[in-house]
């Protein structure tokens, strides 16, 4: 869906901001073809698109599900920039921040000359490492508990990037020299929430890598401008795809949440791309009204007040309930002492055994009290 918003939005900018969204367009396919069906990287997808990156340069992304943490190849200039992120934050400064998480994006960034790059092993070596910490756990990244005696890893906890972000720069930092580039500040807003859970729900660390490295390429490469415009033209394109299956408060707040992202944008004018998201917020409006309306059509009632004109209130109240008031007087005559019908005389159906003679016989017709008589005859 991404890519697809990024092909619609080239044809509502500028040739120079087009040839920007083809390189992003570039990064965002080579990201998903890395990516193996389980979520980690596919060892052979990299390794192609190491040898692509350095052929035909541009932005390689790389998304190691396990180690929390995020790779970004850059060829510029005829070296390799390397820069790592850490993706979901750890819970403890979730719950001291108040308000939104300020992050920066990304971490330092080393230079690595293509010679290195292309020694014999060396990108085989790069693909296979991150392949495997994409899917295996590394001893040393959890947060230590002790339950039941014994001490486990937490694994409600995010897992420290540390592998990546100061194991695997730290490999590479004798072979590269240390460059400045431009970092980015996110306020992110994230939550730890336990809610009737055993494990929090956190926001997905991989729509959050995706979100930094456009914001980080688009600014690099034109400003922050166009990353605003692209993700107001993006999610308006996620209402426009789902509004018909998503209920309608959620289709309307996602409507209000594009709303507001274009009064902060101050337009002094109107870009092309905007058309086409006017025309799906007022589309999904009109359909969030007409919805409204079927369910007010639905439960509407059409009262008759009409034969309330004649009500005359002092004798439509009063009325008079002839056979409650005999049953009230007959109660008065009766007798409070317990009524014992002539020649009533109830049978015990528990059976009673002698305790010097031997049971002559063992009745189990009565089920309410089989258990009972079956402890009388083995006590006689």
């Amino acid at each position: 869906m991404v890519i697809d918003a990024l092909i619609g939005f080239s044809d509502h900018v500028s040739a120079e901001d087009a040839g920007v969204l083809t390189t992003v367009i570039t990064m965002v396919r080579r990201l998903r073809a890395t990516l193996s069906s389980y979520g980690g990287v596919d060892e052979g997808a990299l390794l192609r698109a190491l040898v692509q990156l350095e052929a035909e340069g541009g932005l390689l992304p790389i998304y190691v599900r396990d180690q929390n943490a995020a790779v970004l190849l850059t060829r510029n200039n005829g070296v390799i920039h390397v820069e790592s992120f850490e993706l979901s934050p750890r819970n403890g400064p979730v719950i001291a921040t108040v308000g939104r998480l300020q992050r920066g994006f990304p971490g330092p960034t080393l230079a690595l000359d293509l010679a290195t790059f292309n020694e014999s092993g060396f990108q085989e070596a790069i693909a296979q490492a991150l392949s495997t910490m994409s899917h295996q756990s590394v001893a040393g990244t959890k947060e230590k508990v002790r339950k039941a005696g014994r001490v486990h890893d937490e694994d409600r906890e995010a897992t420290h990037p540390k592998i990546v972000t100061e194991f695997i720069m730290a490999v590479l930092r004798p072979r590269c020299v240390e460059v400045k580039s431009l970092q980015i500040q996110k306020n992110t807003r994230e939550e730890v929430m336990w809610c009737d859970s055993r494990s929090p729900w956190r926001r997905s660390p991989l729509w959050l890598f995706v979100r930094v490295i456009l914001q980080l390429v688009f600014r690099r490469k034109s400003g922050d401008e166009l990353y605003k415009h692209f993700m107001i033209f993006f999610m308006s394109s996620v209402i426009d795809s789902s509004a018909s299956a998503m209920p309608s408060e959620n289709v309307y707040v996602m409507n209000a949440k594009v709303a507001r992202r274009v009064l902060k944008l101050d337009l002094s004018d109107e870009p092309s791309w905007l058309a086409s998201v006017q025309h799906i917020l007022k589309r999904t409006s009109h359909n969030i009204r007409e919805k409204w309306q079927k369910i007010m059509m639905q439960n509407n009632r059409q009262i008759d007040v009409g034969s309330l004109e004649h009500l005359d209130f002092g004798r439509d109240a009063h009325y008079t309930l002839t056979s409650l008031d005999r049953y009230l007087e007959a109660i008065g005559p009766r007798d409070n002492g317990p009524f014992i019908a002539p020649g009533y005389q109830p049978q015990s159906r528990l059976l009673k055994f002698q305790a010097t003679e031997l049971p002559t016989c063992l009745k189990f017709g009565d089920t309410d009290y089989k258990i009972y008589n079956l402890a009388a005859f083995e006590v006689g």
